[in-house]
């Protein structure tokens, strides 16, 4: 499934993202896992904002690039918890396993990975992969491919 949506805030960014975190389901087989592509100022944290507020997460999200990972735990959800992980910074993709990345990789998870591109031999097979695309200062083109539900 492919869906792409035009974005021209990041309130309008925040909205489409919440949107799909309300449609998420839970799968028996493995975690739910956004990996998202895209330059710099694309979007990528701006869309995890509103991921996570449509998950039900009330604090503040900042990109965790020198922490490489923050942790939520969900309590309005069928999921237990929502990752969110920022590749930037890895020298290798084998850096991933460092952060016990077999064990986060749990149906109970939500995980989210901003330059997923740097660890994409680690990815599960049905990573739901989000492109952004800059078309100018205010405008993105947001790209979704995989099952989302």
């Amino acid at each position: 499934m492919k869906r792409e949506y035009i974005t021209h805030s990041p309130q309008a960014t925040k909205i489409v993202a919440q949107k799909i975190a309300k449609e998420l389901q839970r799968k028996d087989e493995g975690p739910v896992v956004f990996a998202l592509i895209g330059k710099l100022g694309s979007g990528k944290t701006t869309f995890l904002k509103g991921l996570a507020l449509g998950l039900g997460i009330k604090k503040r999200i900042l990109s965790p690039t020198f922490i490489l990972m923050r942790r939520f735990k969900l309590s309005h959800s069928h999921f237990k918890s929502f990752y969110h992980i920022d590749c930037w910074r890895l020298e290798s993709p084998q850096d991933i396993l460092s952060i016990g990345w077999e064990k986060i990789l749990s149906p109970e998870n939500i995980i989210a990975i901003e330059w997923a591109d740097r660890i994409k031999e680690f990815l599960p097979r049905d990573t739901i992969e989000v492109k952004f695309k800059i078309i100018d200062p205010k405008t993105r083109k947001i790209t979704i491919k995989g099952k989302v539900l």
